[in-house]
């Protein structure tokens, strides 16, 4: 189990609703997606897997070790390469070391996939843009119902490990690209100890 960053969001202001509509979607979650949307072909399988895909693409040439450095964990690309090359010897088909029972799909599409990704997003797979991009390692969990104060609307929820700090950044930058009349604060307690504080208000104009 992670441990967990509590998030409360408190919004003032006259644009409350605007501001909440980018951080919550139409079933009423908190949801990073509306202001970072994760790629749908991220959503594969890190691990293992990965790392034969990694060591199979060096081997072919469909990857550069300058591309998976960041990806490697601790080995580099020699040894990627050797220990597929020990895997695959005498398989009919190099892509039969990434064939999975529990994944819809095929050893080579998700060796298609991860190259695709690398190439397109910067990343193999939904984890390590996840903590790029939202700079957590999950979307929102474990949710509390909306309160509305009158003044205010307040969120919250938790994160895993850390707060979304990739997502802050990006509704700071939201709100003053609408011109939102609000203030936000975002308030973070570690489960673990610490705490955090978020303000985001709206761009005052220039004197």
């Amino acid at each position: 189990m992670p441990n967990w960053a509590m998030n409360k969001v408190e919004i003032e202001g006259e644009d409350q609703q605007k501001a909440m509509s980018l951080l919550v979607n139409d079933k009423g979650e908190v949801d990073f997606n509306i202001l970072k949307p994760m790629p749908e072909s991220l959503n594969i399988t890190a691990g293992s897997r990965m790392l034969d895909a990694f060591g199979l693409a060096l081997i072919q040439g469909d990857l550069t070790e300058e591309e998976l450095k960041p990806f490697l964990l601790g080995i580099n690309a020699e040894q990627a390469m050797e220990r597929v090359r020990k895997k695959i010897a005498g398989l009919d088909s190099p892509y039969g070391i990434l064939e999975c029972d529990i994944e819809d799909d095929s050893g080579e599409e998700y060796y298609r996939k991860v190259v695709s990704n690398i190439r397109n997003y910067g990343c193999p797979t939904w984890y390590e843009w996840a903590y790029r991009e939202w700079g957590t390692k999950w979307n929102a969990c474990h949710q509390q119902e909306v309160t509305d104060t009158g003044c205010s609307l307040i969120l919250e929820f938790d994160t895993a490990w850390s707060e979304p700090t990739g997502v802050i950044a990006a509704l700071e930058a939201k709100v003053q690209e609408l011109g939102l009349d609000v203030t936000i604060h975002w308030d973070v307690a570690y489960e673990e100890g610490g705490t955090a504080y978020h303000r985001i208000e709206p761009m005052k104009a220039a004197a």
